[in-house]
């Protein structure tokens, strides 16, 4: 493919490393740049979005990746405080997305949930933005390299994040479960509506809230096809 100048920016824990590493299978004499801010220099901004209460989830899991007792910490509910700190981090996080949307820019947004287990959702995400058409070949090589058990096979052989698995992007550890929805079980029911209440602006904008009019309206403002 024509090499291109990429940058893959998201939210931490949005599914940015299996997209960043499709884009590098795809655009291999390309200039690719992964990183959780939002910076104006180059061609093309690709961003996945993933449900911001899982993104909590998962970022707490890989904070405490080094502890001792991480296999425990892994499935222990959040306590208030702990909560309300992680609130307070992610929406932190979500200004670079609103920081990509006021910039007017011609982005590829992205949706976890629905690339998740869904390559040829992938493809034509990335053929519709990049006016390409992706060799069967590569299609087949990255279905079968990058589905979530072949990746989490390789990110359990290494226990270092820091360096990257032999053939991946990704470091060691990378991968838990990669689900959805999988904040339901980690934040007590109890807390699950102020944690909608705290979040409500974002999780409405990108189409994770309850308002299904106001939704609607608001990802047709972001990307048609989102």
């Amino acid at each position: 493919m024509k090499g291109r100048d990429i940058f893959v920016s998201c939210v931490p824990r949005s599914g940015s490393v299996l997209i960043a590493q499709i884009i590098k299978e795809i655009f291999k004499e390309s200039n690719i740049e992964h990183a959780h801010s939002y910076q104006l220099q180059h061609d093309y901004v690709v961003i996945p979005v993933r449900d911001f209460r899982d993104c909590m989830v998962s970022w707490r899991r890989w904070r405490n990746r080094n502890a001792k007792e991480e296999k425990e910490l892994r499935e222990k509910k959040m306590n208030l405080w702990e909560l309300l700190k992680n609130i307070f981090w992610i929406k932190r996080q979500i200004k670079i997305l609103d920081d990509w949307e006021r910039s007017k820019r011609k982005v590829l947004w992205m949706k976890y949930e629905k690339f998740r287990d869904d390559f040829n959702y992938i493809f034509y995400k990335i053929e519709d933005y990049f006016e390409i058409e992706i060799p069967e070949k590569i299609k087949k090589k990255i279905k079968k390299k990058y589905n979530l058990k072949e990746s989490k096979k390789h990110s359990d052989k290494s226990e270092d994040f820091s360096k990257r698995v032999d053939g991946y992007y990704m470091g060691g550890k990378h991968i838990y479960k990669g689900e959805i929805e999988g904040w339901k079980r980690i934040i007590p029911k109890k807390y699950h509506l102020i944690t909608y209440f705290l979040l409500r602006k974002s999780l409405l904008k990108f189409g994770y809230g309850r308002n299904v009019t106001y939704q609607r309206h608001t990802i047709e403002t972001i990307n048609r096809n989102i």
